[in-house]
């Protein structure tokens, strides 16, 4: 807590003293943002990764009925 003093604060330091919990939250939510955009990417990769494991194990081939394998390729780039 500040000091009381007999001295008011200007205008221009009570605009800057209220602005600063909302640069904080802006940081904050931008932090969660990429934080949640990482989670998700990584998840997708991850299924991806899961589906071309099952694939590679010519799991289709159940699905399939006709014992051919197929072979799918997938691709992932993020930029």
């Amino acid at each position: 807590m500040r000091p009381v003093s007999s001295r008011l604060p200007t205008a221009n330091q009570v605009v800057q003293q209220l602005a600063e919990p909302g640069r904080e939250l802006d940081a904050a939510i931008r932090t969660l943002k990429d934080a949640e955009f990482d989670a998700v990417t990584k998840r997708h990769i991850a299924d991806l990764a899961e589906s071309q494991a099952f694939v590679s194990a010519q799991g289709t081939d159940e699905l399939n009925g006709d014992g051919k394998s197929d072979s799918v390729a997938i691709e992932v780039e993020f930029t």
